[in-house]
């Protein structure tokens, strides 16, 4: 199942302008900030409104890259005589889809498509939660739900894997075709129907259609009947497929009728499968968009046949979805990155590549726990894990967990490894981790927040908590109410305002804000010397 340059002229629309070398594909890059110095590396030159990855393909060459789609010929250039493999497409973006859709072909296994207004994310991630330990999953990472995140997560699929969560977003029209395509779910969940990101609709009721596009493939629907664009269109367009429309106190019409009864922060929930088979769920919140959120869960769960009582024990341990990456501040100069909330080989790339963005410290230390419930090989696993390490050149690395302690040999010889979080515990203070930027990612199990603890600068003084996850969402809010075309300069100067003139630089620079602005020629030259 291993994609092999010359297969590209096969699969995208386009020709070679030079095929040096017959390479596998093993990586698919769009973002030059993330590269793999492997011949197994194909990148994509894709254009957007603030960027052109034709500018990084000598740099990138540089680097190691050596396969590249371009959609500008004459960019090519900066590779002639080169060893480089340089495919010319008309569309980089849809030659990735292309190429995502090509590989979701090869493989059988259930996919479930989620698209809606809002809690895609939340959806994908309680329901990987449910279904993690019976089957092996793959799933979107973080919120990779656009044109060219849908095709990189679908790209992860691996013969192990069983079951696919993928979510679908939309902003215009005529997007989620090429998505559908790409996905090709068997299982949709439709979450809801809202106003965000509406300015590419000319109604609720074409979003609903434009949404519900992703479905062309699926048996079976899962959404709520209160939204009734949703429904119309649904059964306007789907009249055979299996509708599980579910609405809370709905009549005996109803396909699902739920009864909820709010009780002490918690939420009992009734769910009338039948007329007479009624099954019960204890939820631990009450806020009305989780409880809507976890009812798409599991019904979805008891429709691939979990047992409802494994689903509540399930319910029990759901962990806080964090939507984003956490850069704290850590004792002696130091960073911590915490990911201690989701373990697998993908997000731990994810997370690899938010290291590489964060430019303050040149130290650069993982701390992993043994990867569970991943379906894959323990060799095959630590040993592509050991090699993604060394790509990213990461400087320490410590392992926890009884599996890595037993693939040892993988890994540099001055790493460190652990049977478990109490031994990496009882030796942090020794570890002189002074002056690095430190990522924490474990399995649940391992409870990998003890570590970050310790790790952390404690400050015992009343404190201003800069929320970076907030200043991104508020920057892209201002950003939608503006033309498309008008330039955004940011103001950061004196240390931000307090807010931390590097950490706000790196990540406004992160997010394609065009300039920055400060107020002394020394400030300029203080964010030049830490990479902004």
């Amino acid at each position: 199942m291993v994609l092999y340059s010359s297969k590209l002229a096969e699969i995208a629309d386009g020709y070679f302008l030079q095929h040096m070398h017959e390479w596998p594909v093993e990586y698919l890059l769009t973002d030059s900030r993330h590269s793999i110095p492997s011949t197994s590396a194909l990148f994509f030159a894709i254009v957007g409104k603030n960027h052109d990855g034709h500018e990084f393909l000598e740099e990138l060459y540089q680097k190691g890259v050596r396969q590249f789609v371009i959609q500008q010929a004459e960019a090519a250039h900066v590779l002639e005589h080169s060893e480089a493999n340089v495919f010319v497409v008309k569309d980089t973006v849809e030659a990735l889809q292309a190429i995502a859709a090509s590989h979701r072909q090869q493989f059988d296994l259930q996919v479930i498509g989620i698209t809606g207004s809002n809690g895609k994310t939340i959806v994908k991630e309680w329901l990987y939660q449910l279904l993690s330990p019976s089957w092996s999953v793959v799933k979107s990472p973080k919120s990779y739900n656009s044109q060219i995140g849908v095709p990189l997560s679908v790209w992860q699929i691996k013969p192990e894997h069983k079951i696919g969560i993928f979510e679908a977003g939309i902003s215009h029209v005529d997007e989620m075709v090429a998505l559908a395509k790409v996905i090709q779910p068997r299982i949709g969940i439709f979450t809801n129907l809202g106003p965000a990101h509406s300015e590419g609709f000319g109604s609720l009721y074409q979003k609903a259609d434009e949404k519900a596009q992703l479905f062309a493939s699926c048996d079976t629907i899962i959404y709520p009947k209160k939204y009734k664009e949703v429904d119309q269109v649904l059964r306007s367009l789907y009249p055979q497929k299996r509708m599980l429309a579910w609405a809370i106190g709905g009549d005996e019409q109803d396909s699902l009728r739920i009864d909820v009864v709010k009780e002490g922060g918690k939420t009992k929930v009734n769910l009338h499968l039948t007329s007479s088979q009624v099954v019960d769920f204890l939820l631990p919140f009450s806020d009305d968009a989780s409880i809507e959120n976890l009812i798409h869960c599991i019904i979805c769960a008891l429709g691939l046949g979990l047992e409802a009582a494994t689903i509540q024990s399930r319910i029990d341990h759901l962990s806080t979805v964090h939507m984003r990456l956490q850069l704290k501040a850590g004792r002696n100069e130091s960073y911590v990155i915490d990911d201690t909330y989701n373990n697998d080989p993908e997000g731990l790339r994810i997370a690899l590549n938010f290291m590489q963005q964060q430019a303050v410290k040149k130290h650069k230390v993982v701390i992993l726990s043994d990867m569970l419930e991943t379906g894959i090989e323990p060799t095959s696993l630590y040993k592509s894990l050991a090699k993604l390490l060394r790509e990213k050149q990461i400087d320490l690395f410590f392992g926890v967990g009884p599996e890595l302690s037993q693939h040892t040999t993988f890994f540099p010889t001055n790493s460190l490894f652990f049977h478990d979080t109490g031994a990496l515990l009882s030796h942090l203070a020794s570890l002189h981790l002074e002056d690095s930027l430190i990522l924490v990612k474990g399995a649940r199990i391992f409870r990998f927040e003890r570590v970050v603890q310790v790790l952390e600068h404690k400050i015992h003084r009343t404190v201003l908590e800069i929320n970076l996850n907030a200043l991104a969402h508020n920057l892209n809010v201002f950003r939608q109410m503006l033309q498309p075309d008008t330039k955004m300069m940011v103001m950061v100067k004196a240390f931000a305002y307090g807010a931390g003139s590097h950490e706000v630089a790196h990540l406004l620079q992160y997010n394609k804000v065009d300039y920055l602005a400060v107020a002394y020629t020394d400030e300029g030259v203080e964010l030049r010397e830490n990479n902004v």
